[in-house]
């Protein structure tokens, strides 16, 4: 006949990191004495036993074996309701086997962390900082987040104050600080402020930081444009002392040694002249009826060295015997001014899907438009899927899709793109959700951030 089995309680409840124990009775319902191994099946086999693992009992006979229950306290087992089950196997009759099945109830604990990356802001316009929100627990923990400045010298914010953090997740919410005053000289600021993290059913959490706000023209420029003003002072006084003399100088003596060489040619020409002259009057002594004609001095013609061509536009009247040279002026260059590039001003915005359970390839459409109809420029993504949503999640530039992602694979990603997604203007960008829960609706979210002009 095999064996029956009871369970005095058939569902136990216990706290995550405690042990709770309870009995269940083995009868052998067979005629013979019967050795009875007891084991346990199910979800819970990893952290629940049963002692000892087999007994022998009479015909007629009933034994005790003792259930224990001991879960981690760890995200790896949830709240709620586990089944499990105690195999009960029979050494003489195996067809008198029998399973005796339960349930265990896991009791909720919260556990959250958080952390600032990096510790503090900086930024002389704007910071941004990364809170990460580390849920520890075995149950999703609706989370509010808060900026608090109590000297009220900053504004701050977060595209996303409230979410829900899953069990065994970590979520990373961005911070946005901004000053309320700027300036443009001076030592830098420390403004002091305080991040506050409420979890639902937990103490709140409070982690303190500063944005450290630097001056708009940063403390190197100074020193550098006076350095480069005293190098081009440097560079004139050294052109007008050293270079241009030697210049004027090399010139000049150009000019001398072209004068000289002239002067020389016209020397041998007047000597030649003069003998030609003296022929003439020996042959009229002579008797000679014919007169010889006079000879006419034409001095050479020569083209000015460059030197003396810069000899005579530096100071003419020193170079009087040289020809005059015609200077050609070059056409004045013509100053052409680049268009104005058009203004860039930043941007962030949230889409919220809801998206209810379909078939596979039905999607739901989320929109935005940019209100003032600009060119949409993105550069940083975060996609949010605190609830553990299944299915299919796009990105499109109008019906184009741009980028697929799984929802099943993450819970918060987020993505930088070094050359921006652009969506022209009065093109919509569009969140696409194909959900594949079971019962509920599917609430995944994509923020965008970047500029738009």
């Amino acid at each position: 006949m095999g064996a029956t089995t009871s369970l005095p309680d058939e569902q136990v409840s216990v706290a995550p990191g405690d042990s709770v124990t309870c009995d269940i009775e083995v009868h052998n319902d067979g005629q013979v004495v019967d050795r009875f191994l007891l084991d346990v099946v199910g979800d819970a086999t990893d952290w629940v036993t049963v002692s000892p693992g087999s007994v022998s009992v009479f015909p007629g006979e009933r034994e005790t074996a003792t259930i224990t229950f001991s879960p981690p306290k760890s995200p790896d087992v949830l709240a709620g309701e586990v089944p499990f089950a105690v195999r009960v196997m029979s050494s003489e009759d195996t067809e008198g086997s029998t399973v005796h099945e339960g349930t265990v109830l896991v009791e909720e604990y919260s556990e959250i962390e958080v952390e600032l990356v990096p510790r503090t802001a900086r930024g002389s316009r704007a910071g941004r900082q990364q809170l990460v929100i580390d849920n520890k627990g075995n149950h999703d923990v609706p989370v509010e987040v808060r900026i608090v400045d109590p000297e009220d010298q900053l504004a701050g914010r977060t595209p996303t104050p409230a979410l829900r953090t899953a069990p065994g997740t970590a979520t990373v919410v961005l911070l946005k600080l901004r000053p309320h005053k700027r300036f443009l000289r001076g030592a830098t600021k420390t403004l002091p402020y305080q991040v506050d993290v409420l979890p639902q059913g937990a103490d709140p959490i409070t982690v303190d930081s500063a944005l450290v706000q630097d001056a708009m023209i940063p403390k190197w420029l100074i020193p550098l444009v006076a350095l480069l003003v005293t190098a081009a002072i440097v560079l004139t006084v050294l052109w007008f002392t050293l270079f241009k003399p030697v210049l004027a100088s090399t010139a000049r003596t150009a000019a001398a040694e072209q004068n000289a060489a002239l002067s020389s040619q016209v020397s041998e020409a007047a000597a030649k002249a003069s003998q030609a002259e003296q022929a003439a009057h020996a042959d009229d002594a002579g008797g000679a009826s014919s007169t010889a004609p006079s000879a006419t001095l034409v001095p050479p013609t020569t083209s000015p060295a460059p030197a003396q061509q810069q000899q005579q536009q530096a100071n003419p009247s020193q170079v009087n015997s040289a020809p005059s040279v015609a200077a050609n002026t070059a056409p004045a260059p013509v100053a052409v001014s680049a268009a104005a590039a058009p203004a860039q001003a930043s941007t962030d915005f949230r889409i919220q899907a809801s998206a209810p359970p379909a078939a596979v390839g039905a999607y739901t459409i989320a929109t935005y438009f940019d209100p003032a109809r600009r060119t949409v420029n993105v550069r940083d993504l975060v996609l949010e899927n605190p609830s553990g949503d299944v299915g299919l999640l796009q990105i499109r530039r109008g019906n184009a899709v741009l980028l697929s992602f799984g929802l099943q694979n993450f819970r918060d990603m987020d993505y930088h793109f070094v050359q921006p997604i652009v969506f022209p203007s009065g093109t919509p960008v569009v969140v696409a959700v194909s959900c594949q829960n079971t019962g509920k609706l599917c609430t995944p979210a994509v923020y965008f951030s970047g500029t738009a002009g």
